[in-house]
Formats: structure tokens, C-alpha cells, sequence
């Protein structure tokens, strides 16, 4: 779940999203056979180390509730639109703006 984190530009927030489908587990069946240990030089601490791929959010496009969950429809600066949940983007200034707009203070008093 993508999660908000500070940067040096506080006006636009950064989102980190793991793209790690293994969780980042090493396997005995990732190491090349004919290579041995020798072939996998990267050890468990570098491979944590990766840092996740940071995403910027452009705006809140609209909301909406699902099933008693409010939602957001976000536009990323790389031009990717997605839904995402409240707690995906509380702490961004996006949200700020978005509800400023519609004329509110908290999420929960959106309709």
C-alpha cells in the first residue's frame, strides 16, 4: 500500500510503493545453479537497501464511498490515474487542496 513519506519539496508529496512481489525474500531458487553463491554477490542487507519507487502525486481527480471506505481517484505527475484509500493519502497536501475545494475540513464530511 502506497504510503507517504516527507521530501525536500513539502508541495508535492512523495508516495513510495513497493514493486517487490517476493517481499524482498531471498530463495534458494533465485541463485544460479551453475554459478553457485558466487553468482548471487548481492547479499540480504543490499537487496533491503533497494529503496522502493517513489511516485508523485499531481492532484485528487474526486471521491467517492465504497462500502462504508472513502476513496480517491489520484492523478500521478507520471500521468498514471489510480484509487487509492484514506490512508494512502492522509498526509498529503493534495488531499489538503482537494478538500478545500469541496468546501470542507475533514475527509469524513465529504458526501
Amino acid at each position: 500500500m502506497p504510503v507517504r513519506t516527507n521530501n525536500s519539496a513539502p508541495e508535492q508529496p512523495v508516495v513510495h510503493i513497493d514493486t517487490d512481489s517476493t517481499g524482498g525474500a531471498d530463495t534458494d531458487s533465485e541463485k544460479d545453479p551453475l554459478l553457485g553463491d558466487e553468482g548471487n554477490s548481492e547479499s540480504e542487507s543490499e537487496a533491503e537497501a533497494i529503496p522502493e519507487k517513489e511516485c508523485i502525486i499531481a492532484g485528487i481527480l474526486r471521491h467517492q464511498w465504497s462500502w462504508s471506505e472513502l476513496m480517491f481517484e489520484v492523478a500521478w505527475e507520471d500521468g498514471d490515474v489510480t484509487w487509492q484509500d484514506l490512508t494512502s493519502v492522509d498526509d498529503c497536501l493534495a488531499l489538503d487542496e482537494y478538500l478545500k475545494k469541496q468546501g470542507v475540513e475533514k475527509p469524513s464530511d465529504l458526501i
